[in-house]
């Protein structure tokens, strides 16, 4: 598992909008190298004890900096802080 690298404030206020929400969302992540594409609502986010972050979706934990696009915005396209 590659080192972990915190995703940009901005994108994770935009999973949290989309939790708050309780919006279905489409995502797109990587999962031993594919490429994978689920819809669901978001329903929480957790952090382990490496300070790895994760959202929770469809019974699913996703490591957020192994997201690739939520709803069609891509995490590539949003800068740190």
């Amino acid at each position: 598992m590659k080192k972990y690298i915190p995703i940009s404030c901005v994108f994770y206020d935009l999973l949290e909008h989309y939790a708050t929400r309780k919006q279905v969302v489409k995502i797109v992540f990587l999962s031993e190298e594919q490429e994978i594409h689920l819809e669901g609502i978001i329903v929480d986010f957790e952090m382990n004890a490496t300070k790895e972050e994760f959202l929770v979706i469809n019974n699913q934990r996703i490591r957020l900096d192994y997201l690739i696009s939520v709803d069609g915005k891509r995490l590539a396209d949003f800068t740190f802080c």
